[in-house]
């Protein structure tokens, strides 16, 4: 009796310590789980962020605005209008005369000074330019006495400052020609080569603006532009400008500029006319002359934070990469991730001016420090000067 009690007794020993040995790895599997849960959620979470954020990626598209075309009867009536096949002897030309003008306007003398520096950065790169500075008064004068036929939409049709701002850029550079700018753009290096060669120089926003802000291929700037005086394009502008608001309501809004008279009416306008003048001067030396963002507007405007991630989402779109199938479209993507998609530091060698964006309003202006351009030692046609001069056109 004792040697099985013995064995039982030996018996229960195993089982007890296997059993304590099982609650030991159970509790270690426990353990090891509850240290690997944290892990294994991070992962799982990674990867619903990863399947959301490429599908957002495949599935991002937009409906680009196609460019307006006309029928053949009235392209051909435009053509014969504002013709340009008489002034373009490219095949002639070896170059064409400088207008070394520079413009630009403001509503009065009082400026932000942040404009000061940016100002005196053209009369840095060009010394010899004669730069005007016209205030509304100015411009309403060269109206008054040179194009008195579009006094009435100029004052009773364009429903604000901006508007009338975009406006008045056409009858200046169709009536003294040579360089327009915005009070914040900058000049880095001379573009009289590309004066040389082309009468009208109309630069291209960056594409992604086109893209993002107009759903647009390219977008022509109003910012900054160069012309030979007297160029029919400005007229053809205006007229389609005065047609454009037969029965339009008044705009509330001065954003709604930017469709109204700025950048796409007149890239439409550019579009318009290149069809029309097409193998009656475009191309050649007359016809308007489109260059790259590098080379006249290589940033983009930065004043949104949101811009960068929607310029990182726009470049890695599968989809509309194919869809937009533009190799100006692959480069500007490529330029700016290479900088993380923030600006890249301007370039001398690679752009002549660039444009900051302030989007100064009657608002945001108020209450600023000033600086007077009258002070700022630049030698500006201004006052009875540019007074005496638009007296003489």
């Amino acid at each position: 009796m004792a040697p099985v009690c013995s064995c039982m007794k030996t018996a229960l020993r195993h089982l007890c310590n296997r059993m304590q040995s099982s609650r030991l790895q159970a509790r270690g599997r426990r353990q090891n789980l509850l240290l690997y849960l944290p892990l294994i959620a991070a992962i799982l979470l990674l990867i619903v962020l990863l399947n959301q954020l490429f599908s957002r990626i495949e599935e991002l598209s937009f409906e680009l605005h196609p460019d307006p075309e006309l029928q053949q009867s009235e392209l051909k009536k435009i053509a014969e209008k504002f013709s340009i096949s008489k002034l373009d002897q490219s095949h002639r030309i070896i170059s064409l005369p400088v207008t070394k003008k520079i413009h630009f306007m403001y509503e009065g003398y009082k400026l932000d000074v942040r404009f000061a520096p940016l100002l005196k950065s053209w009369r840095k790169v060009y010394p010899e330019y004669k730069m005007y500075f016209w205030t509304d008064d100015e411009i309403d004068l060269l109206i008054s006495r040179r194009y008195p036929a579009w006094q009435d939409m100029y004052i009773f049709n364009l429903s604000n400052y901006m508007e009338r701002s975009d406006t008045a850029r056409a009858f200046v550079l169709h009536a003294m020609g040579g360089w327009y700018a915005d009070l914040d753009t900058g000049c880095l290096s001379r573009a009289d080569g590309y004066a040389a060669r082309h009468a009208l120089i109309l630069p291209l926003e960056p594409y992604l603006h086109a893209l993002n802000n107009f759903r647009m291929r390219r977008l022509v700037s109003n910012a900054i532009m160069y012309s030979a005086p007297g160029h029919p394009f400005w007229m053809f502008y205006l007229q389609r400008l005065r047609e454009s608001l037969v029965g339009k309501e008044p705009r509330t809004r001065t954003t709604q500029a930017a469709d109204t008279t700025g950048p796409v009416l007149l890239t439409h306008c550019t579009h318009i006319f290149q069809q029309a003048n097409k193998d009656r001067g475009c191309p050649g030396s007359w016809c308007p002359h489109l260059p790259p963002p590098v080379k006249f507007l290589p940033h983009y405007d930065d004043s949104v934070e949101e811009t960068r991630q929607t310029f990182w989402r726009m470049c890695t779109s599968l989809r509309l990469r194919k869809q937009f199938d533009s190799r100006q479209f692959e480069d500007e993507c490529r330029r700016f991730e290479a900088h993380e998609y923030l600006n890249a530091p301007l370039d001398p060698t690679e752009s002549h001016t660039y444009h900051e964006f302030y989007h100064l309003n009657e608002k945001s202006d108020a209450g600023r420090q000033k600086v007077d351009a009258r002070k700022l030692g630049l030698d500006f046609v201004l006052g009875n000067s540019l007074v005496a001069e638009i007296e003489k056109l």
